[in-house]
């Protein structure tokens, strides 16, 4: 019989990881948990992956950055 593994989510942001507050959420709610949980500027950040390293789901969250005019 096979066992299935779950796989754990990090997301990386300005190169700092962050453990996944709820697994059970979609990786976009999960960005607005973050962005209201002290992130401000993850509000309007992207979401870019999954990629996979040493076991784990990375999810990279990128603010871009502008000026007006």
């Amino acid at each position: 019989m096979t066992q299935a593994t779950t796989v754990k989510r990090v997301f990386r942001y300005n190169g700092s990881d962050m453990p996944d507050p709820n697994p059970n959420a979609s990786v976009h709610e999960v960005k607005d948990i973050l962005a209201t949980s002290g992130m401000a500027e993850l509000q309007n950040a992207s979401v870019h992956g999954p990629s996979y390293e040493e076991g784990k789901e990375i999810y990279t969250l990128k603010v871009s950055t502008g000026h007006k005019g």
